[in-house]
């Protein structure tokens, strides 16, 4: 049987926009419900580093929305996680539903590739299958050696490009200081989540007297979030987010190509807001 780990707290109004659950607070509370599971059922994150040596990379979070809710609504949340293995201990998938007071908030998928960490070198990582000293505390049934990640970001990206081409597109330039870096002195996926809430943002700001309809971009709630992380950007690396927003009826979408100085792209996103305000 599959296990779960149950995670309840107090909220505070910085969880929060002033239109729903923070994304950035989202992706945070199913980190945090991670940890908290891979510590009560396998082995706790940071003892998995440092003496197992091993760890994950983030290649992807998918942030789906439910039901409307904002701060005034509740009081407290509740995140219940689970996690599996999948082809050969290689990858990992964590998903954290967020509820409060029995409403279903948001669905959160996290994406991961199995690294071996060499603490002594400051925590330089190697793609690698898990070692059985980590992976035997798994149960059979949270373990699928044949099943691999399913890509909907690039059917969706491909289907934006072809029925809605960019109505006005922009680029936005930060550089990546500790405050969105982790332990690694690389960038955290939880902050990517907001870096590309600032781009729209930018846009928004830079081209909404040209393009009224950017307006929306603050207007409404984002329905969907999903990003793919293909290289990591590391302390003072800069990133150029090159985003545009396209419309489709009534639906309409930010994307966002992540690159950096060295030219390569450095990741994907989407994200879709709710049909009317």
């Amino acid at each position: 049987m599959v296990r779960y780990s149950t995670v309840e707290f107090p909220y505070d109004s910085s969880h929060f926009t002033s239109l729903q659950l923070h994304p950035v607070a989202a992706v945070r509370i199913m980190l945090s419900g991670w940890t908290t599971w891979t510590a009560q059922h396998a082995v706790a994150f940071p003892t998995m580093i440092r003496e197992h040596h091993a760890g994950f990379a983030v290649t992807g979070i998918r942030l789906a929305y439910q039901e409307p809710f904002g701060f005034l609504d509740g009081e407290r949340l509740t995140a219940t996680t689970t996690s599996s293995l999948l082809r050969q201990r290689n990858l990992m998938e964590t998903t954290t539903h967020i509820s409060a007071d029995g409403r279903q908030l948001a669905v959160v998928t996290m994406r991961c590739r199995a690294l071996a960490v060499d603490v002594a070198r400051a925590m330089a990582a190697t793609p690698q299958a898990l070692p059985p000293s980590v992976t035997g505390h798994y149960r059979p049934d949270e373990i699928d050696d044949q099943a691999a990640f399913t890509d909907e970001l690039t059917p969706l990206l491909d289907s934006l490009a072809a029925t809605a081409p960019a109505l006005v597109r922009a680029s936005y330039t930060r550089l990546i200081d500790r405050q969105v870096c982790e332990a690694a002195d690389q960038w955290c996926f939880v902050d990517v989540t907001g870096l590309i809430g600032s781009s729209r943002e930018h846009l928004v700001d830079t081209l909404a007297d040209t393009q009224p309809l950017l307006r929306e971009g603050l207007r409404r709630r984002i329905s969907h979030l999903e990003f793919r992380l293909r290289r990591p950007l590391f302390l003072h690396d800069r990133t150029t987010i090159d985003t545009s927003l396209h419309q489709d009826g009534t639906r309409l979408a930010f994307a966002h190509r992540i690159s950096g100085d060295d030219g390569h792209l450095h990741g994907e996103a989407v994200e879709i807001l709710d049909a009317q305000p």
